[in-house]
């Protein structure tokens, strides 16, 4: 029961927080920044402002999305993040120059990070049969736990990369100067929902 509850209790967390970032992102799409600087426009002066050689900026599918390519080097925009002005765009694509400035100055964090997903996946997608087998042989329940364990950790790695980009971003966009005290509070709270995101997937243990 007490386990049923936990599970229950992930779940709703997780929908919160999912609904809670995209409540945010909505409302702050339809809102542009004073400077008038569209996705694309802001990651590229922000990389040239802080010196993070061979970075790319291009489009990908999906909306409202963004990501970063450490082997590509290469900052991933959606489209409507990439041509857009408002404040969500601009959290994105400052986000974004944040992993690449993460990835100058720790490359090796994010490089063990990407090795270890793989590893992760493939423990994620055993839990549920170890938790089957624990019903039959119960010392099973020490792999299940370092399994999980190992998982959460992963998880951990995540938030702390993200927190870090978002930290970055935040510092980078203050230092150009681009945005008054409003608009930096509304990114702040876009990069923050996005966040809580991560946070709540600790107790996700499931990668990919």
């Amino acid at each position: 029961m007490t386990l049923l509850s936990g599970v229950c209790i992930i779940l709703i967390l997780r929908k919160v927080a999912s609904w809670h970032f995209e409540k945010t992102m909505d409302r702050w799409s339809y809102i542009n920044t004073h400077a008038g600087e569209t996705g694309s426009e802001i990651a590229e002066c922000l990389i040239q402002r802080n010196n993070i050689q061979a970075t790319r900026v291009h489009i990908t599918e999906g909306v409202k999305t963004g990501a970063y390519s450490r082997y590509g080097k290469t900052i991933l925009l959606s489209k409507d993040i990439h041509d857009s002005r408002s404040v969500a765009a601009i959290a994105i694509a400052a986000h974004e120059v944040g992993h690449s400035e993460c990835d100058r100055d720790n490359g090796l964090i994010m490089y063990a990070r990407y090795c270890l997903v793989p590893f992760g996946i493939i423990l994620s997608k055993a839990v549920p049969i170890l938790l089957i087998m624990y019903f039959f042989i119960n010392w099973m329940v020490y792999i299940l736990v370092a399994a999980v364990l190992a998982i959460m950790c992963l998880q951990l790695m995540s938030v702390w990369i993200e927190h870090d980009a978002s930290r970055r971003a935040l510092k980078m966009l203050k230092k150009a100067r681009k945005y008054n005290d409003s608009e930096i509070r509304a990114i702040k709270k876009t990069l923050n929902a996005a966040l809580m995101t991560y946070l709540v997937n600790v107790f996700n243990f499931k990668i990919g």
